[in-house]
């Protein structure tokens, strides 16, 4: 009983999510944008209000029906830009770079979104090939509220002390 006990307390303990480079949701996968072949993935999932992670995978187009994207384009110049579809707000731009990036081939963009909203995401690429654009609309959730930490925050506080409590009164008996 006291081993169940201690491992739901580490498993309340555990962190809901962790925030990691790379991946995420899939926006689009091998898009043509001019001469490259795009494929975005956005994290959280869903997007929300606030910090929005975006990876992207630029590569030269594949051979056949099996849409398989080519050999992976390196240092190419590539944009990240969002703009609200209802207004409101101005664009939010940034480039993305392999710089901060775990797997080299992937490039990255961090941004902040100021509202809930549908959004238009717009991926500028400039390479030795030429250039291309390719865009996508994304919906912006409202932010998360901070209750599922203060309830989590709460749920371990009193198991916590369900566990002290139990393991007072075992020593006692």
């Amino acid at each position: 009983m006291k081993r169940l006990m201690l491992l739901l307390l580490l498993i309340t303990a555990l962190p809901a999510s962790a925030s990691a480079h790379g991946g995420g949701a899939p926006q689009m996968v091998n898009e043509s944008a001019g001469p490259y072949w795009v494929s975005v993935w956005t994290s959280p999932e869903p997007a929300r209000e606030g910090p929005l992670h975006v990876s992207l995978a630029i590569a030269q187009p594949g051979q056949g029906q099996e849409q398989q994207a080519g050999p992976p384009v390196l240092g190419a110049s590539v944009q990240v830009t969002l703009t609200p579809r209802s207004g409101g707000f101005a664009a939010i731009n940034a480039p993305a770079t392999n710089e901060q990036s775990a797997n080299k081939l992937f490039y990255e963009a961090d941004l902040s979104i100021p509202s809930a909203g549908d959004w238009t995401v717009e991926i500028d690429v400039d390479g030795a090939e030429g250039s291309g654009q390719a865009r996508f609309n994304l919906a912006v959730r409202p932010a998360q509220s901070s209750n599922g930490l203060l309830l989590g925050g709460l749920a371990f506080v009193l198991l916590a002390g369900f566990f002290l409590f139990y393991a007072l009164r075992s020593r006692h008996d």
